[in-house]
């Protein structure tokens, strides 16, 4: 098994949470992203990752297409109950001006968690966000 090439961290921020995110290119990092997100979220505790589902966001640039692909996972965690655990697949690419991003998430229902969620994520926010293919921080309002 190769060495772990992504990982994140928890930033203090006031108020709300910063992320430091970081991989080998935008699917590492973004996968690692989503991990840190749901860990703040649902805490330490194992769930199982046994349903998928697609994710497809527009941007104008890079950030907000970032921001975009996190505001849609909270949107569906808040709509249908989906709890992402990994970012299967993540492809980015240049359309009509803008980006597009498809993903896959896997991840379970939260009715099939054993457990309750010990925080709650509104939204990913454009303060101070950096974007780059090895390295995202973003902050998300609690």
């Amino acid at each position: 098994m190769g060495e772990k090439t992504w990982g994140y961290e928890f930033r203090d921020h006031v108020a709300d949470v910063r992320i430091r995110a970081w991989g080998n290119g935008f699917e590492e990092t973004l996968g690692a992203l989503t991990s840190a997100i749901w860990r703040y979220v649902l805490g330490d505790a194992e769930f199982p990752a046994n349903r998928s589902w697609g994710v497809s966001v527009e941007g104008q640039d890079i950030d907000e297409l970032v921001v975009g692909f996190l505001n849609e996972q909270i949107y569906l965690y808040d709509s249908e109950g989906l709890v992402p655990v990994c970012v299967n697949s993540l492809d980015i690419k240049e359309s009509d001006g803008g980006y597009r991003l498809e993903a896959v998430l896997e991840g379970s229902s939260l009715e099939e968690i054993p457990f309750l969620p010990k925080r709650q994520v509104k939204a990913a926010t454009y303060h101070e966000l950096v974007v780059r293919p090895e390295l995202v921080e973003v902050t998300l309002d609690v």
